[in-house]
């Protein structure tokens, strides 16, 4: 299973306010924020609104 790219499928009716957060931030969708994704998710938010 190493290497292989695996992505969760998202309910985002029944998530928390927290676990939204982390959604967003989790660009990769790998279930680990990185500093990188953190980095990338602020930039995003400048741009966005």
């Amino acid at each position: 299973m190493q290497g292989e790219n695996v992505e969760a499928s998202i309910d985002i009716a029944n998530m928390t306010a927290l676990q939204k957060h982390v959604e967003f931030f989790d660009r990769n969708k790998d279930g680990i924020v990185t500093a990188s994704e953190l980095f990338e998710g602020d930039w995003s938010r400048l741009f966005i609104g």
